[in-house]
């Protein structure tokens, strides 16, 4: 059986002038699209900001999309310098995600992180919440 332990990530400074936002980032991952970082097909972290949409429509499309029944619900709440994010988790298909959403001036800012339930919490601990505390846009 798999266990995460000794699943060690560390993160490096990264500044988009495409997408005008400055962070942390999985070192070593590739970045197969600006805001885009895969360490596999399986596992990624997407950070990108969507210009006109709000956090309530994103939630909406979310809940829809995933047929969940009812609407997604934040699991937590994280204040930063960029503003307030509301954290969601959404399992499925055998993948975790973990999704971050706060407005900014340019639009909703949005993190997500896709990866194993095996390595759900230690992907959480090492990059999820690094990226959440340091998105900004770029200003």
């Amino acid at each position: 059986t798999f266990t995460p332990e000794g699943v060690q990530v560390q993160m490096a400074p990264f500044e988009s002038d495409e997408l005008e936002l400055t962070g942390v980032r999985p070192e070593g991952w590739v970045e197969a699209l600006p805001g885009v970082w895969q360490e596999s097909l399986l596992t990624s972290l997407v950070q990108q900001v969507l210009p006109g949409t709000t956090a309530d429509e994103l939630v909406g499309q979310l809940s829809e999309q995933f047929a969940l029944g009812e609407p997604l619900v934040p699991i937590e709440e994280i204040s930063t310098e960029a503003g307030t994010w509301q954290l969601y988790r959404l399992d499925d298909l055998g993948q975790s995600a973990e999704i971050a959403l706060a407005d900014g001036p340019d639009g909703l800012l949005v993190i997500q992180l896709l990866t194993s339930p095996a390595l759900r919490d230690v992907h959480r601990e090492q990059i999820f919440l690094p990226a959440v505390e340091a998105l900004a846009p770029l200003s």
